[in-house]
């Protein structure tokens, strides 16, 4: 069994760590605070070591309204979807479903 590394004190993203919880299947499960919002919330270390957790679910989702927001205004001027692409740094589906939204209404 390898030894837990103490994270305690690190800032990762927007995550500041704040102690260990526990272990939760075989991964260790720290208690954070999300710096964008002082919301407690519960993060492995794997998933703030790769990046995979950047925020809180609520502040992730705040993120990725704006993004989407800018997407559907890049849509509306008429940009081409390969701009698009390139300047937000996502995938083609992803302009494509707000674009078949944005149609939709």
């Amino acid at each position: 069994m390898s030894k837990r590394v103490d994270i305690k004190n690190q800032i990762f993203n927007d995550i500041y760590v704040l102690e260990f919880d526990k272990n939760k299947n075989t991964q260790a499960s720290w208690k954070c605070l999300c710096m964008c919002c002082n919301k407690v919330i519960l993060v492995t270390y794997s998933n703030l070591k790769n990046g995979n957790t950047k925020s809180c679910a609520s502040c992730g989702q705040k993120i990725s309204n704006g993004l989407e927001q800018d997407i559907l205004c890049d849509i509306k001027k008429g940009d081409k979807i390969a701009h698009i692409v390139k300047k937000h740094k996502v995938g083609r589906s992803v302009v494509y479903r707000i674009k078949k939204k944005f149609e939709s209404v």
